[in-house]
């Protein structure tokens, strides 16, 4: 593999069941680590907090882009 995030997409397997879940499972880790998406899926991720006490519209839309972006590579790789 190059390295490359397009590369890295087309080499992502799809899980189709308990078969390929550990090498899904990795794969799919590492895709959305390289897309800086992966801790969207891992923890209890808030959007990040303005000294006014409240998200910046700035920071929710991206906490929100992010989160979609994690959700819709695990459906898209998921049959």
């Amino acid at each position: 593999m190059s390295g490359n995030t397009g590369d890295m997409k087309k080499t992502t397997p799809v899980l189709t069941g308990a078969s390929n879940y550990l090498e899904w499972k990795s794969a799919m880790k590492s895709l959305l680590q390289v897309m800086g998406v992966w801790r969207y899926t891992h923890t209890q991720v808030t959007p990040v907090i303005a000294a006014t006490g409240g998200p910046t519209t700035k920071q929710q839309a991206t906490y929100e882009t992010n989160q979609g972006k994690a959700l819709g590579m695990i459906t898209y790789y998921t049959s």
